[in-house]
C-alpha cells in the first residue's frame, strides 16, 4: 500500500474531533478504498490510542505525537 497523506490527515482529523467516550472505527469493508490500512498504520506507528487487528481498528484518540503529525499536516497544506 502506497501512503496517502490525504487519507491519513483525513483519519487524524476525524479522531481528533471525536467526542470524548465515541470510538472511530474502520473494518474490513473499508480496505477497498485503503482506509483501513492508513489507520492500522498510523495506530501501529503511535499516532493513535486504538485496538487493531487485521480485519479492524477501534480508534479512541490521537496520542500526542499523532497531535504533532496532524499539526504538520496542516501547517503544511494551510488547512483549517
Amino acid at each position: 500500500m502506497k501512503r496517502d497523506w490525504d487519507k491519513i490527515r483525513c483519519i487524524l482529523k476525524k479522531v481528533e474531533a471525536l467526542p470524548i467516550n465515541e470510538l472511530l472505527t474502520y473494518d474490513y469493508g473499508d480496505v477497498k478504498d485503503s482506509m483501513l490500512g492508513h489507520a492500522q498504520m498510523l495506530a501501529r506507528e503511535g499516532y493513535l490510542v486504538a485496538e487493531s487487528n487485521p480485519r479492524f481498528v477501534k480508534i479512541e484518540a490521537l496520542t500526542m505525537k499523532g497531535h504533532d503529525l496532524l499539526e504538520e499536516l496542516r501547517s503544511r497544506l494551510d488547512d483549517d
